[in-house]
């Protein structure tokens, strides 16, 4: 209901959304597998609601030589009639249909007893493919940037009885340029920022954890371009004591 025209607007939510998957083992390390699926999401804006496709093809590599797991896919990524708040406005408003299509690769992996690794990077090309009235066809949505990546290294130091054991994590975060409104006029440069972490076993069931985002507080305009600029978040440091039973 509008309050203030009093206008009601109903509609019915109800729908049924498929999924389905299909893994094939082609030998002990190699398995494609290709997937489909839909989504549906009430609306916050009339009473037609979001609606979401999206069809993905990929392969996992998992050597014998060593604990691994890479996996490499694709996909073909369809939304329509998303609600989202407008940068210059701050109201919100729809986007009658954007469509994603990228490519992602992730691998996890121990190296030896004591290493490991988890990487990741994705390319994503969005664009808007309709918005109605206001326009903006073919170009992409704003606050998507085209690639981000991660890489993540572990290194755990065993106990010698005296002591527990202690986990070292080291890993940085990029994020490539990104537009600050649809009309793609506006936009950010790409940025890297680094993360720490580290663990320590106190006893058997008792860890002491602490957590380093940004850890060199870098700083890049994370949204802007209406009269005011915003900054990414900067350093921030978390201990927990954490007993498990």
């Amino acid at each position: 209901m509008n309050k203030l025209t009093g206008a009601k607007s109903e509609g019915d939510f109800s729908e049924l959304t498929k999924r389905i998957g299909l893994t094939y083992r082609v030998t002990d390390e190699i398995a494609p597998f290709v997937s489909y699926a839909e989504s549906v999401a009430a609306p916050s804006i009339g009473v037609e609601p979001e609606r979401g496709e999206q069809i993905e093809l990929g392969v996992k590599y998992q050597p014998d030589a060593f604990p691994a797991l890479i996996t490499a896919s694709i996909y073909d990524l369809t939304k329509n009639n998303i609600t989202r708040t407008n940068p210059a406005t701050n109201l919100q408003e729809t986007i009658g249909e954007v469509r994603v299509r990228g490519f992602d690769l992730e691998a996890k992996a121990e190296l030896t007893p004591n290493w490991s690794l988890t990487a990741g990077y994705s390319y994503l090309d969005a664009e808007i493919v309709e918005n109605g009235a206001a326009g903006n066809e073919g170009n992409r949505p704003y606050h998507v940037p085209k690639h981000t990546a991660s890489l993540w290294v572990n290194y755990m130091l065993e106990g010698d009885g005296k002591r527990g054991d202690m986990t070292f994590g080291l890993g940085g975060r990029y994020t490539g340029s990104y537009y600050f409104n649809d009309e793609n006029t506006v936009k950010t440069g790409s940025n890297f920022v680094v993360d720490a972490a580290f663990s320590y076993k106190v006893f058997e069931n008792t860890s002491f954890e602490v957590n380093v985002s940004n850890l060199f507080d870098r700083k890049h305009i994370d949204y802007g371009g209406f009269g005011a600029d915003f900054y990414n978040p900067g350093r921030s440091i978390s201990a927990t004591l954490r007993q498990t039973w």
